[in-house]
């Protein structure tokens, strides 16, 4: 079953009843719509609303058993999947300093005060009941370890306590309106957002303790006014979705592409190049109506998570395979629509063992880069061991070629689920 998956807040409760049917809405959902507190039924009436006076910018944060965390303004909620009620012995509490607070209101427009909290935006689990959360901080990100102590009555409550604080700039956005996504794994953190207050210096980093990789800084061919959208672990390697502007069609005008990019796990920068990723490839994720001039859906919103199935329901084991579905809108300035597209997992490893896209100097049109003229081993295909041994005419063309020539077209050649009309 696929759940839509749009910004978190009202239309949280359009991805809890995706993904549990037997929670029913009275309000039939239709494409780009929302559902306000009024519309749900009686057993769901305000049993989770977060703050009433409030912007909580909330954020999707993990699924773990029936519960899911929810990061929102100065705390993670911990939700019921099956009663959509909070676990209040589970929630976690984390203001700004009165300092930070005051700092901020006191340099920010008006119309940005009411961001001067914490808005928590990253959550990855270390192990059984310690967590690592991030936050905006009051457009000041930090970063905290955090674990969890039962209750001992009738002394103490359960609560998380906090043993670690660091900074979080490159972790989580400054600003809670930011698109970004991360994943924690192996003691590492995998974030996509960006490293400065007003948004222009997009990052897709990994640290762990005080190594830092990143992607190389004001490079419009490694990432171009990104807005990222997920991330996913698979096997050796993290792939991350975005939308941004597509450097490639500059000549035909401007116009936003969607992505997935990949790192390998196991990268350690160059030898000459230290804090710079040698594995950050990225592909287009096409999805288009097909037909002598193709109708694109070029904006990506959201995805699903990688799973067994086929974009054509069968009950035939044999005949699924892994792939997520991407849910993509047109631009605000053309017809309006959303589609659905599926993705088969075999095609997208097939674009990054293909042909490279580049430009000959800056004058010249993005074109195939030649097979024959691609370092051996190809550069994008597999993790290497030790990427401090890649040689530097490796190196030079990888940051150079960052694009995968092949687009990745959606399963069955078209979208499955199309929703179009003016506004």
């Amino acid at each position: 079953m696929l759940p839509i998956v749009y910004g978190v807040g009202t239309c949280l409760l359009l991805w809890v009843t995706c993904l549990h049917p037997a929670l029913s809405f009275e309000h039939k959902w239709v494409a780009k719509d929302s559902v306000s507190v009024e519309d749900i039924n009686e057993d769901f009436h305000q049993i989770f609303t977060g703050y009433k006076d409030h912007v909580d910018h909330f954020r999707f944060l993990l699924e773990e058993g029936n519960f899911m965390l929810i990061g929102g303004r100065n705390k993670v909620y911990n939700i019921s999947l099956m009663t959509f009620k909070e676990d209040e012995d589970r929630r976690l509490t984390w203001k700004p300093k009165v300092s930070d607070e005051n700092l901020c209101n006191s340099k920010s427009d008006p119309k940005y005060q009411s961001k001067c909290q914490n808005f928590i935006q990253v959550l990855g689990k270390i192990d059984d009941g310690k967590i690592y959360v991030c936050g905006t901080n009051a457009f000041k990100p930090k970063c905290r370890s955090y674990e969890y102590k039962e209750a001992n009555y009738p002394i103490q409550i359960p609560e998380y306590v906090s043993n670690h604080e660091e900074l979080g700039t490159g972790k989580s956005p400054h600003d809670p309106e930011h698109n970004s996504t991360s994943i924690y794994t192996g003691g590492k953190l995998y974030s996509a957002t960006s490293a400065d207050f007003l948004g222009r210096d997009p990052l897709i980093m990994m640290s762990e303790n005080q190594i830092i990789l990143r992607t190389a800084q004001h490079d419009s061919n490694m990432l171009s006014e990104p807005h990222f959208v997920s991330s996913i672990e698979i096997d050796d390697m993290i792939y991350i979705f975005m939308r941004e502007n597509a450097v490639e069609n500059i000549n035909c005008g401007k116009a936003t592409f969607s992505r997935v990019a990949r790192v390998c796990k196991q990268d350690k920068g160059g030898q000459y190049e230290d804090g710079v990723w040698t594995s950050y490839f990225k592909a287009r994720l096409n999805c288009s109506l097909p037909g002598d001039i193709p109708f694109p859906f070029n904006e990506l919103h959201a995805t699903s998570s990688f799973s067994q199935g086929n974009y054509m329901p069968t009950k035939d084991n044999h005949n699924r395979t892994q792939m997520f579905y991407g849910v993509f809108n047109t631009p605000d300035n053309s017809i309006q629509g959303s589609a659905v597209c599926a993705y088969v997992f075999d095609d997208v490893h097939k674009a990054f063992e293909g042909p490279f896209k580049g430009q000959r100097t800056a004058q010249h049109n993005w074109l195939r880069y030649p097979l024959d003229q691609t370092p051996s081993p190809h550069p994008a295909q597999h993790c290497v061991n030790d990427s401090k041994t890649l040689p530097d005419d490796t190196l030079k063309f990888i940051r150079e070629h960052p694009l995968m020539d092949t687009a990745i077209a959606p399963s069955g050649g078209t979208p499955i689920l199309i929703q179009t009309g003016m506004q």
